[in-house]
């Protein structure tokens, strides 16, 4: 029986902790997948010159902390990422060799030259103020691939609303977007 296994990937200021990744961990775990929350904590973030830099520290601490797994025996591979860990997200599934499903919340420019024909990308959300990419090239990028796009309207790159009605729509609509296939959780 393979185990499928969820991956989550946390951006610079967006750890894993965050209400909307528990959720999502929580969604995959209830479905019986292997949850790995990866932690980027270690990395001197506000000491790095720049997105190459802080990859090239977050790397090996994603191959550290996914030792033993082992991507060939698993069932359903899913990465959810957050920013800087979107990027890592799709180097990880060229460096596993395995496509993953992938859902990119708020990816940076980067994000999408890992992005090839063969990726199974289930959506890509981000916030009408992203500081980092316009939601209308995300959109046309998304658009072209036949790949779900979801906006949030009023936010900025943390995907956070004031308003607790807003912020919980949102959540709603992106644990809609990484929902687990009947049966997903093992297979034999």
């Amino acid at each position: 029986m393979k185990q499928s296994l969820a991956v989550l990937f946390p951006g610079t200021g967006y750890t894993c902790g965050e209400p909307l990744m528990q959720k999502i961990a929580r969604q995959f775990l209830e479905a019986g997948y292997q949850v790995v929350q990866l932690d980027f904590s270690a990395v001197p973030f506000h000491e790095l010159a720049g997105l190459e830099e802080a990859a090239e520290w977050v790397r090996p601490l994603v191959l550290e902390q996914l030792k033993g797994v082992e991507p060939s025996a698993c069932g359903d591979i899913v990465f959810v990422s957050k920013s800087l860990g979107t990027v890592c997200a799709g180097w990880l599934e060229k460096e596993w060799g395995v496509p993953a499903r992938q859902l990119y919340l708020t990816p940076l420019p980067q994000t999408l030259d890992c992005i090839r024909e063969t990726s199974r990308v289930a959506g890509m959300v981000i916030g009408t103020q992203d500081r980092f990419m316009t939601a209308e090239a995300l959109q046309a990028f998304c658009t072209g691939r036949g790949i779900p796009c979801l906006v949030a309207a009023g936010t900025g790159h943390n995907l956070k609303y004031a308003d607790p009605a807003a912020a919980e729509e949102l959540e709603r609509k992106i644990l809609a977007l990484c929902s687990v296939p009947p049966g997903a959780g093992s297979r034999e």
